[in-house]
């Protein structure tokens, strides 16, 4: 699945049966500010490219572990002020 939405993945979550999420919302902002999910289209998320290293890494959370050392998100650098000449 290309895109999917939150609610998407608490569905998947069910058909999978593994535990009910408590905040999937929160679980999904998480990842995004992790850097393995990133926007999409018309509100949907996505798997970054870091995101889906560390999906292929598992079961084997040895490789986990270490797909999430590779992969570090991008920092955004703060906007330089610009000083107004008076």
């Amino acid at each position: 699945m290309p895109h999917f939405t939150t609610s998407d993945l608490n569905q998947l979550n069910t058909e999978a049966a593994q535990p009910r999420l408590s905040n999937p919302t929160y679980t999904v902002n998480n990842a995004t500010k992790m850097g393995y999910v990133t926007s999409a289209s018309k509100g949907t998320k996505q798997l970054s490219a870091g995101g889906e290293q560390f999906v292929l890494a598992l079961p084997d959370r040895d490789s986990a572990r270490k797909a999430m050392e590779r992969f570090r998100p991008r920092r955004r650098l703060p906007r330089a002020r610009t000083e107004t000449a008076e």
